[in-house]
């Protein structure tokens, strides 16, 4: 900045700029000055008056909600006026209970310190001193405590000192004696101690707390002696790398029996991150937090009443779950040795009479259930796209100006201040390549700084929307510069880099660029992804042998392209941030390591050059870490969202687009939620086969592609409406005619298989094909004609996978899964377009039998859990356990109710994945015959909806078992029954329908309720349904609400000779005179 006198001509470009409108900050920005002396130089800065009606809707909105940024940008005023007319933000802080208040004005009243008085009663210091202050401040000793604070005084007696044996407030003696507040001193031997502890690595909050001084002064202390030489910072190693605990210690040095405990416990468990967790919560959060005994003697003896660890620590989840279990896992191991056992035997003897386990298994709390699907939320694929092309402004890293100044914060000239700006050299620099980004950053205080920018993060993130690969794998990528061959310029060539490793026979092929197979060489392949590390799938495999390889495409726009700037991400780290080894797994720290693994764990995967390693950080080794890409990811949406709020784009009903959580400011979604959403779209919006897709992603089980994939209620009800109309155009076609005489090329584009492969059902040869020996149903056709019983024939016995390849005639199939007549998943079925009503049908019916299969399984699992604690609790008391029967019925009774949900639960898949390949097949079909259907079109394009309504539920399936007969309805007929009744009973009626059988009341039930339906909305029956449902489930009067009489609706009840709606095969011109008249009737 400028230092000396200002001409006039300068002064007058200043005046003349500032009459025009321009901003001060602006002013002196643009003519390199200090705003200060612009500010000097022009009128006061005018203050601006809103009216009332503005101040009111800043209220308003404020209170309704909105940030105070948002509010300040709709309103088009300051922010600092949203905080004048509004109450200051921040968390409310509760009353303090009067009882300490009290004690706090009593004791200072008497002459205590403030800050001893906030430390006993643990509150802030400056809020005890704010509440003792209204009492304090206006205190007036009497004569004679003035007489004996000055007395006291003579003899040489400190504020604090007279103040107590006066009795009176340290203000009101400091007062009398007209003696200013001093700074606070130590003595030199308490500051230097302080110092000693904190570089032997106690932290600040512990060291203040020991010697009675607060945390910032013990921080100032360190810092200065840091600066000064005196001391040197301790190396911190974090909780993940500490595996001898030593954290615990310094915690509180009176557990170190517990640390030795939890050390012999950790060398033997499976999962090390878990275990870690885990005590770390049983250390500070429940012995320490609830100050309890220190010793294991002390906490684990019985009688002693403690809090309960699951409620009061962990989280109310399947991950709290598992920490409880851990730590139970702990103690029982603690139990099991000399202290607490007679070890002489085997297994140990427990003093169960002086000793127990306070942790108790039996747990509950949140929801108990895993998801379906991934919780993660999907980011529309607009939005990707958008942002990929955000990211990649250009062909170079300079390009990238968006992102270049998105971290970190500005300073007085324009520039940010951040961390992927790092100090370089001038010799490190070379302002020819287009891909170094450096600058001269002014400092106001300090000589300009030569920094370079560091694209490490933005690569990874742009990869990470690019691909969906986990952020564990993106992070651990090897750049391929010990490799062999090195992939540039769209082929393999030697690599001549220093750490190259390997020869052309055996070489090294760790990088991301993996060179494809003679075989796929040949079939056009130039190069593909290679992912050194596969979460579980990499257990158990040899190093070179982890991980797994994806085929990603290579596209031509750049932006799409992930191995374009891959590249150049390889070769930005070659030349700007080369290193001279490869780096040990082992020596990967904290959040830089891929997770908590053993050092001989670590071991197994091969030294590595790291593709996302960070010439910002050079103390640290490893690649970029969780927290750097988390910061980046969640500074990237925020920026991301204030641009759609300016552009207007807001969501289909009005709304702003909202990526991030205004009540603690991070993003709604993470990087690995981008993995969710291009999994999502490439199979729901990209037709990608799941199969193809496991591939892709590395997934080692097809349930974890589907659980990735969001499919969500929505769009199972936009297949079956698609599929609804697809049936309305074709319903003169038959299947049958088209399984006759298709040839192989046509087969795939009209008929949808269960067999992976249709030739080993249907014959090649259309002459081959026999319509009559097929089984014609519902929702599909039985090429094997529903045969149960005969082997030596197609059927149930032979429906399932293939056991046995010995050429495609000499296969032997497994049965059919799920059993006899389950031909959700047999191979022998099929389907076509007109099928997926019935599909849809199908998929109602195996929904709601695998709800009440898994009420079912959870019943029986409680039921097992309480005999398993029951048995826990008998045999640790030294008892034996008499209902040893009764726990295994339970557990047969369990394990045959999850094997029952499981089948449901595939079934439900299944359908659902066959229902979208009808919807995929083309518009091309046509025939002479039709699939006849009786009854309300409408009531046929019924769909899927995610609903609370028990009673919406059943009334569909029930309206599918009659128009289906061969639907299993288990209890829904009854339980639809009662449901009906009662609400018939609390209008007066009689339970007309629990006199009657099973068919009668299906017949029945469903009668009354078309009735109510047409009464409701005779033009609609879909929305009549539900209106009739919600005036049932809220209780209130059909009667009154409808206008109706439900005698005469019931009287429905007892009409006979209905006939179920039936699903047949008829020739057009051949229809029955019988379906006439039905349909006329």
């Amino acid at each position: 900045m400028q230092k000396t006198d200002l001409t006039e001509e300068i002064k007058l470009e200043i005046a003349r700029r500032y009459a025009s409108g321009e901003l001060k900050k602006n002013i002196a920005k643009a003519m390199n000055l200090h705003p200060g002396t612009v500010g000097r130089l022009t009128a006061p800065t005018k203050v601006f008056r809103h009216s009332d009606e503005v101040k009111r809707e800043i209220v308003r909105l404020v209170e309704s909600g909105q940030s105070k940024d948002r509010v300040a940008k709709l309103l088009g005023v300051s922010r600092t006026s949203v905080s004048k007319y509004t109450e200051p933000a921040g968390p409310v802080v509760p009353p303090l209970p009067d009882d300490k208040k009290n004690e706090l004005l009593r004791r200072a009243l008497a002459g205590e310190m403030i800050a001893n008085i906030a430390r006993d009663l643990k509150i802030g210091k400056k809020r005890a001193g704010d509440i003792a202050a209204k009492v304090t401040s206006g205190f007036e000793p009497s004569k004679a405590q003035r007489a004996n604070i000055l007395g006291a005084r003579e003899e040489g007696k400190t504020a604090p000192q007279i103040a107590l044996e006066v009795k009176v407030p340290v203000s009101a003696v400091r007062k009398t004696l007209d003696m200013p507040l001093r700074r606070k001193t130590y003595p030199e031997e308490m500051h230097d101690a302080a110092i000693r502890e904190m570089a032997a690595g106690k932290s600040a909050k512990e060291v203040a707390e020991a010697i009675g001084v607060s945390h910032p002064t013990a921080v100032s202390w360190f810092k200065k002696a840091i600066s000064s030489g005196k001391a040197k910072k301790p190396e911190i190693i974090a909780k993940d790398d500490d595996h001898e605990f030593t954290w615990i210690a310094r915690q509180d040095p009176e557990l170190e029996e517990w640390r030795q405990l939890v050390v012999e416990w950790f060398n033997v468990v499976r999962n090390p991150g878990l275990a870690i967790k885990a005590t770390s919560n049983f250390i500070n959060h429940y012995l320490i937090k609830y100050d309890l005994p220190r010793r294991p003697a002390d906490l684990l003896a019985r009688g002693k009443l403690l809090p309960d660890f699951y409620e009061v620590v962990c989280a109310k989840s399947e991950q709290g779950r598992l920490q409880n279990k851990a730590i139970f896992e702990l103690i029982e191991k603690v139990l099991d040795r000399p202290e607490f056992a007679d070890t002489s035997v085997t297994p140990p003897i427990r003093l169960t009479h002086l000793y127990r386990n306070p942790i108790s298994l039996d747990v509950h709390g949140g929801d108990g259930k895993g998801y379906s699907e991934s919780p993660k939320p999907v980011l529309p694929y607009w939005m990707i796209y958008d942002l990929r092309k955000r990211i990649a402004q250009g062909p170079n890293f300079r390009d990238w100006i968006w992102v270049q100044g998105l971290l970190g914060r500005e300073t007085v000239n324009g520039q940010v201040q951040a961390r992927d700006w790092f100090p370089a050299t001038e010799g490190r620099i070379d302002r020819n390549d287009p891909d170094c980004v450096w600058r001269l950053r002014q400092r106001e205080h300090a000589p300009p700084v030569l920094e370079m920018w560091s694209p490490v993060r933005w690569v990874a993130t742009l990869f990470h929307i690019q691909t969906p690969p986990r952020v564990g794998q993106v992070r651990m990528l090897d750049s391929g510069e010990a490799d062999t061959f090195i992939w540039k310029d769209g082929q393999f060539i030697p690599n001549l880099c220093s750490l190259v490793q390997g020869t052309a026979r055996n070489p090294r092929q760790q990088g991301i660029f993996r060179r494809p197979d003679s075989e796929s060489l040949a079939a056009g392949a130039e190069v593909f992804l290679y992912f050194n590390t596969n979460k579980t799938a990499d257990k158990g495999k040899k190093s070179n042998d982890k991980g797994f390889v994806c085929a990603w495409p290579r596209l031509h726009d750049i932006a799409e392209d992930p191995y374009y700037w891959l590249a150049k991400m390889r070769d930005w780290q070659m030349k700007y941030n080369p290193i001279e080894r490869l780096t040990r797994w082992r020596d990967i720290k904290g959040s830089r390591k891929l997770s908590t693994k053993r050092g001989e764990q670590a071991d197994d995967y091969p030294d590595t050059p790291f593709l996302f390693r960070v010439p910002e950080c050079p103390d640290q080794i490893g690649p970029v870490s969780s927290d750097e890409t988390d910061l980046a990811w969640n500074k990237l949406l925020a920026t991301y969202q204030d641009i759609l709020l300016e552009e207007g784009i807001t969501y289909p009903n009005g709304s702003p687009v909202e990526l991030i959580n205004p009540i603690n400011g991070r993003a709604w979604s993470s990087p690995h939620a981008s993995r969710v959403s291009l999994i999502t779209h490439l199979i729901l919006d990209g037709n990608v086969p799941v199969e193809i897709m496991m591939k892709i992603v590395g997934h080692a089980r097809f349930i974890m592609t589907i659980y990735y994939t969001k499919v969500g209620l929505k769009n199972i009800q936009d297949a079956i409406k698609q599929a609804a109309q697809i049936l309305d155009a074709i319903k003169d076609q038959t299947m049958s005619r088209d399984l006759a005489n298709l040839e192989a090329v046509q087969m795939r584009d009209r008929v949808v298989f269960n067999a992976e492969d249709w030739k080993t059902v249907l014959p090649v040869n259309p002459a081959d094909r026999n319509p009559l020996g097929w089984l014609y149903m519902h929702d599909g056709i039985c090429l094997a004609g529903g045969n149960t019983d005969n082997r030596a024939l197609p059927g149930c016995h032979n429906g399932g996978p293939v056991l046995r390849k010995a050429g495609d005639l000499r296969r032997t199939y497994g049965t059919a899964p799920g059993g006899i007549r389950n031909c959700c998943r047999c191979r022998w079925k099929c389907a076509g377009k007109h099928h997926a009503l019935g599909l849809q049908a199908t998929l109602n019916n195996r929904q709601y039998h695998l709800h009440k299969a898994s009420e079912r399984a959870i019943e029986a699992e409680r039921e097992r859990n309480r005999l398993l604690q029951e048995k826990a609790q008998t045999e640790s008391g030294g008892q034996p356990y008499l209902r040893s029967a009764e726990l295994r019925g339970a557990e047969r009774k369990y394990e045959t109710a999850m094997q029952k949900m499981q089948e449901y639960a595939m079934d439900v898949a299944a359908t659902h994945r066959m229902l979208e390949r009808i919807v995929a097949l083309p518009d091309k079909t046509s025939g002479p015959t039709a699939l006849a259907a009786q009854g309300d079109l409408l009531t046929l394009q019924s769909v899927i909806e995610d609903t609370n309504s028990e009673l919406l539920v059943l009334a569909e399936i029930c309206a599918d078992v009659e128009f289906f007969p061969d639907l299993d309805p288990g209890t829904a007929i009854f339980e639809f029954a009662q449901l009906l009744d009662r609400a018939f009973e609390r209008e007066g009626q009689p339970l007309i329908l629990a006199r009657m059988s099973e068919k009668e009341k299906l017949t029945a039930a469903n009668a009354i309720m078309r009735e109510l339906e047409r009464c409701a909305n005779p033009d609609n029956p879909v929305l009549a349904r539900r209106h009739v449902v919600e005036i049932m489930d809220r209780g209130e009067s059909l009667e009154k609400t409808l206008g109706i009489k439900l005698k005469s609706v019931l009287q429905l009840a007892d009409e006979s000779g209905r006939r179920p709606v039936s699903l047949r095969l008829v020739e057009k011109d051949k229809e029955s005179s019988d379906d006439d008249q039905r349909r006329a009737s």
